[in-house]
């Protein structure tokens, strides 16, 4: 079994230390009157907020705002290079491939690019069911299927929206538990807090608390921004600009024979 990263560990085992994680990351880990009425705490140090959208408020969702793009040439061809990707060795391909590199037009090649990336993480064309992660999305570092579920929210649709997992609804009043109340110390007074996850198994609360710190992980290593320009090199390389070194070979082999004696 490989060896799991550094980044992916989740040490905690207790369900009342797991609860209490997501909470704290999802901003409710101080306690609230019930309700309606709940005020949010906005931890400065999560990537978590909480997301009015359709159906909200939503208990996790990550900011995917897009900071600062960098479309040039140079850089989305080091962004290929990065995926392994092979550059032609001979010079008249980089200088075919920057002119035409200018003929395309930056707005379309950012929407595509952004399109192709929303697909990697919703699919819309699911039906009445709603909108589903990838397989690369759907599934613990280990391969361990979790099944959720995605949507986009904020006035940007800057927000990546759990909104379902292992079948379970990822909304507010969902997670609530339907046991009840308890009575609990907080800032010297005691308190009746609601409770959480306490319908679930400790096998899918336990799932759910690997996949937020996976990514969290994974979302950290890699901005938004990154990942557009990795796919608007694609783009620009493997399909825009495919066909420069097929047409110079084309016409050296043209030119030779010509030139056969």
């Amino acid at each position: 079994m490989n060896k799991i990263p550094d980044y992916y560990k989740a040490p905690l085992r207790s369900r009342t230390e797991i609860v209490d994680y997501l909470l704290h990351i999802s901003g409710r880990d101080e306690a609230r009157r019930g309700g309606d009425d709940y005020e949010y705490c906005r931890n400065e140090d999560s990537t978590h907020r909480v997301t009015r959208v359709s159906r909200g408020p939503w208990m996790f969702s990550w900011n995917v705002k897009i900071r600062y793009l960098d479309l040039s040439f140079d850089n989305l061809l080091r962004r290929q290079l990065e995926q392994g990707w092979t550059k032609p060795e001979d010079p008249r391909w980089d200088e075919e491939a920057r002119r035409q590199f200018e003929d395309i037009d930056k707005d379309v090649l950012f929407e595509t690019a952004q399109s192709d990336i929303v697909r990697e993480v919703i699919d819309d064309d699911v039906g009445a069911r709603g909108r589903v992660g990838n397989e690369a999305l759907s599934t613990l570092w280990c391969g361990t299927s979790v099944d959720p579920r995605f949507i986009l929210g904020g006035r940007s649709a800057g927000w990546l929206i759990l909104a379902e997992f292992c079948h379970h609804v990822m909304d507010e009043g969902s997670c609530r538990s339907s046991c009840g109340r308890k009575r609990k110390m907080v800032r010297g007074l005691h308190m009746d807090v609601d409770l959480y996850f306490a319908d679930w198994s400790f096998r899918d609360l336990f799932k759910l608390y690997r996949y937020i710190v996976q990514m969290d992980a994974d979302l950290r290593r890699t901005s938004p921004g990154k990942r557009i320009e990795t796919a608007a090199a694609s783009l620009v390389f493997d399909s825009y600009l495919d066909h420069i070194a097929t047409n110079i070979i084309r016409n050296d082999q043209q030119l030779a024979a010509c030139n056969w004696p």
